[in-house]
């Protein structure tokens, strides 16, 4: 074979190779980028909270999570568990709900 001929092949070889490996690399950095996060604040120990201990606002925080990750008994609002003891020992970031709480209004 014509040795042009084979160094052309060449040179066209790389340049779509080139072309296509930058198309997949351009494409697969635009999926990568993260959205804006959706999801539900619901309220989580800010810290460990034992058994006994009454509830402050200090002890809890709102915290963004994805909505199929939320148990269905999941407290949405600060206010809803403030002055509450604690029946349960809470986990720091674990989820503060009603099952872990004294009844309102039943102190610590």
């Amino acid at each position: 074979m014509n040795r042009n001929r084979l160094l052309m092949i060449g040179v066209v070889a790389l340049a779509l190779g080139l072309f296509v490996s930058s198309a997949v690399y351009s494409n697969l950095k635009g999926k990568n980028q993260p959205g804006p996060m959706v999801g539900v604040k619901v309220v989580v120990a800010a810290r460990d909270l034992s058994i006994g201990n009454k509830i402050h606002n200090d002890d809890v925080k709102l915290v963004l999570i994805p909505e199929g990750s939320i148990p269905a008994t999941a407290i949405r609002q600060a206010s809803d568990v403030l002055e509450r003891g604690v029946v349960l020992p809470i986990a720091a970031g674990d989820f503060v709900l009603p099952s872990k709480l004294a009844a309102e209004k039943a102190g610590s």
